[in-house]
């Protein structure tokens, strides 16, 4: 099937992590849905910006009225995120440009290279680099903490921002 693409070229937005590129967006299927000021993208969804990375199965961007600057993007099923050495799953994934957040939801887990967070959902503010690990009812927040080559236990903290 022919990949259709979609480039929404500078998006300039407040966060540092957010700001120096454009997004690009590819998918199987687009279709733009104007009056509901969406577009939707459907099969091996691809998103880029700047170093980071969002595969999903189905994608939902949504867009201002009347500057047509996008707002947010809610991304389902195998989502699988990409920035630096942070790898991160989820079975759901809202990405807030207004807000600065990422959200992974449903079964989140992400991976650097010394640890690893889970919980039923993961949210980080980039702008102000702040990571929030909530299971309120499946369950607990896990971190886990490989040691480096010294011996030394240092916190795994997320590059989302940086």
């Amino acid at each position: 099937m022919m990949k259709h693409t979609l480039l929404i070229a500078m998006l300039l937005l407040s966060a540092p992590a957010w700001a120096a590129g454009s997004l690009e967006i590819k998918a199987h299927t687009m279709a733009l849905a104007h009056q509901k000021r969406q577009v939707e993208f459907q099969g091996s969804v691809f998103l880029q910006r700047d170093n980071f990375i969002l595969h999903c199965d189905r994608l939902i961007a949504y867009y201002k009225e009347n500057t047509n600057e996008l707002e947010r993007a809610d991304a389902f099923g195998h989502i699988r995120m990409q920035q630096g050495d942070t790898h991160g799953t989820s079975d759901k994934a809202k990405l807030d440009y207004i807000h600065h957040t990422l959200t992974l939801i449903g079964h989140a887990i992400v991976n650097q290279s010394r640890g690893q967070l889970e919980g039923e959902t993961i949210v980080h503010d980039i702008k102000h680099e702040k990571t929030t690990v909530t299971s309120p009812q499946k369950g607990k927040a896990r971190l886990i903490i490989e040691p480096d080559a010294s011996g030394r236990t240092t916190m795994p903290v997320p590059d989302w921002g940086k």
